[in-house]
């Protein structure tokens, strides 16, 4: 009897990370509607990880942002197939947040972005 092999699909990283950047988009859009002052939360994007940055923009036209607040990053690794959580310290370094230290679902880490229970996120 010949046995097939039903492996499931390969996906590749980059799609991984295309589609939770894209996740993460539509977290800040959502996000945005209660944040006062005209706050703007933006994605940005460095090799395998993602940022969400919080921007107070300029009072006047071609001005730079008033300020700029790093809120969460999640960082991707292929060889584990999963998402760390990361936020920022007062000193602006990275430190891991616990208990979310590693997960393949990104919308698990947005939601604990959003709870923000020990006020990591959004003070």
């Amino acid at each position: 009897m010949t046995q097939r092999n039903h492996a499931q699909p390969v996906i590749s990283s980059e799609l991984i990370f295309q589609d939770a950047v894209e996740q993460v988009r539509n977290f800040c859009v959502q996000r945005m509607e209660p944040v006062p002052h005209g706050n703007q939360l933006v994605v940005q994007t460095l090799g395998s990880s993602i940022t969400i940055v919080s921007v107070l923009p300029a009072q006047r036209p071609f001005a730079p942002p008033v300020g700029i607040m790093k809120i969460a990053q999640l960082r991707y690794q292929p060889e584990a197939g999963a998402w760390s959580l990361w936020w920022q310290r007062k000193t602006e370094r990275w430190a891991p947040y616990s208990p979310n230290t590693l997960s393949t679902d990104v919308t698990e880490l947005l939601h604990a972005i959003a709870a923000d229970v020990d006020g990591c996120f959004w003070g």
